[in-house]
């Protein structure tokens, strides 16, 4: 609704011509994804002092596009651009762009010995914390319900906490990391791969928090999440050299009681 609201306003205004709206008219509207991104592309170069009045809908035409075509770096990029007009945004406005930004980052592959990596984990972890902060100023519709709005909410608010922690570790913050997926287990409980991640976290503290960190790889394992052999003995390892059995019998029925005690 915001959009459709900036997007009358826009015509009312006279800070562009009708040039430049005709030319960004007929770029957002195009239906095939790579000849809008064609239009999309001569409209910027050709009125590049153009009004934000039509430049931020065109950034968002743009994140919308490329997210279509799952080219997350330029989700990134345009979501930032977009991101750069917050004093124009209100909160469903920025909601948008960050929910996007938030899955992109999801859908990247990492390498932590990129260069670029740790600032991107940086600008990774602020929007999705700027992404809580934007559901929590949204305003309920007239005609949905408190229930409906919470349920609706509880996607984006799970996506940006797991993303807050993912991003967390990857900074080394691990402490940071717990608090975001403790708070997105709180949203999601059956979420296995959210265990995982909060165990890991637990385990990389200083000191370490042994007890929490096997609880939680162990509700993993008893969710079934994905790689759960994987897990099965990453939590064994953590458990062998924290305890240090003399028998492999006794590690055994240890691993053994505890993951039934998570089920």
């Amino acid at each position: 609704a915001s959009w459709a609201a900036l997007q009358e306003a826009q015509q009312q205004k006279t800070s562009y011509t009708r040039q430049e709206y005709d030319a960004y008219n007929a770029a957002v509207n195009e239906k095939n994804a790579q000849q809008r991104l064609r239009l999309l592309d001569e409209f910027v170069a050709k009125y590049p002092n153009v009004s934000p009045e039509l430049l931020l809908p065109a950034y968002r035409s743009y994140v919308l596009t490329y997210n279509e075509l799952r080219n997350f770096p330029k989700v990134t990029e345009y979501a930032d651009k977009m991101l750069g007009f917050s004093d124009r945004l209100d909160a469903a406005g920025k909601l948008e762009p960050l929910y996007l930004r938030t899955l992109a980052y999801n859908n990247l592959p990492y390498n932590e010995k990129d260069p670029a990596a740790r600032e991107q984990a940086q600008k990774a972890r602020g929007a999705a914390l700027q992404g809580l902060q934007a559901l929590s100023a949204l305003q309920k519709p007239e005609s949905v319900t408190d229930e409906q709005f919470g349920q609706n909410k509880k996607g984006p608010q799970t996506l940006f906490n797991y993303t807050a922690g993912i991003a967390a570790m990857r900074i080394r913050n691990p402490k940071a990391a717990v608090d975001s997926f403790r708070a997105a287990i709180a949203l999601d409980p059956n979420g296995a791969v959210t265990f995982f991640q909060l165990g890991v976290a637990y385990l990389q503290m200083e000191p370490p928090d042994y007890m929490d960190g096997f609880w939680a790889l162990a509700r993993s394992i008893a969710l079934k999440g994905p790689g759960e052999a994987q897990v099965r003995s990453y939590l064994r390892n953590q458990m062998l050299r924290y305890q240090q059995p003399s028998c492999d019998k006794l590690l055994e029925a240890e691993m053994n009681e505890l993951l039934t005690l998570a089920a």
